[in-house]
């Protein structure tokens, strides 16, 4: 069983790995219709935002509320909409039975704080990042990244540009680092000299700075972007049922539209080179 599994060595089985920031909402609400029944068990769900910085909370809440359902038992369901400032602290209090997180904040609560991995996201589209360098850059790997300026998009793109960084030693060795909300910016950074490379994980803006002349010299593998962790104090059998509730469980087109998400699925050696990044 997942839970039974030592932390996956995903390094050249050397290192254990570490998993993403989860951007959570803000103020604790009751999704079940009402305030939890009586008696038995109640889940308390720690709900994470959408990616891009861009979504709003009731946009995340809609969005996951599939997700959520299925984690739902007799005795009801609490979701705790948590500000990104309070995620660690919850991870070490407690607060919650499960989590929806970022994978680099799930593999982290993991190996730091115990928690489960229960399972990750099997997402369609847009989780692969890939680097790009402004036209007439010669750059080879993300090696090459050391003195540029870099441009980057949305947390899940900053998040993994920084493991890049950090697994070649260069992460304070860039010239400068530029976020932007607006992925359209990045061409222009790029075409104006305000960066060398810009570092995407939407494949429509990593096509647009093709087409403006820009390179495309690294792409990672395929990475879950979203993680689903249980409390190390969570009883086996009552983790069992959450985990078989949702691996394997397919959800519909509008859901994948809105999240990209078409099945969440057991950790596994599959897994290990794209998660090999947050070690």
């Amino acid at each position: 069983m997942l839970s039974m599994l030592p932390p996956l060595d995903l390094r050249s089985r050397s290192r254990r790995a570490t998993l993403h920031r989860l951007m959570l909402m803000s103020l604790p609400v009751l999704w079940s219709g009402g305030a939890a029944a009586q008696g038995g068990t109640r889940t308390v769900v720690g709900l994470s935002s959408g990616l891009g910085d861009t979504a709003s909370m009731l946009d995340a809440r809609e969005d996951f509320a599939p997700v959520v359902q299925l984690l739902g038992e007799k005795a009801g369901l609490e979701v705790l909409a948590i500000p990104p400032t309070q995620i660690a602290g919850t991870i070490a209090a407690g607060r919650c039975d499960v989590m929806l997180v970022l994978t680099s904040d799930a593999w982290r609560a993991q190996n730091d704080s115990g928690w489960r991995v229960i399972a990750l996201s099997d997402d369609t589209a847009g989780n692969m990042v890939s680097l790009h360098a402004r036209k007439g850059l010669a750059m080879k790997s993300p090696a090459d990244l050391k003195g540029r300026k870099i441009a980057v998009n949305g947390s899940f793109a900053r998040d993994v540009l920084g493991a890049l960084l950090r697994q070649n030693g260069i992460e304070k060795q860039v010239a400068e680092l530029r976020e932007t909300r607006d992925p359209q910016a990045l061409a222009y950074f790029l075409q104006n000299g305000f960066a060398d490379v810009a570092a995407t994980r939407e494949p429509d803006v990593a096509a647009a700075l093709e087409k403006a002349g820009a390179a495309s010299f690294f792409k990672t593998d395929k990475i879950p972007v979203y993680a689903l962790i249980a409390n190390p104090k969570l009883p086996q059998e009552r983790l069992e049922r959450l985990r078989k509730a949702v691996i394997g469980q397919r959800f519909g087109g509008d859901f994948q539209g809105r999240t990209r998400i078409r099945a969440f699925t057991a950790v596994s050696a599959d897994h290990a080179v794209a998660l090999s990044l947050f070690d």
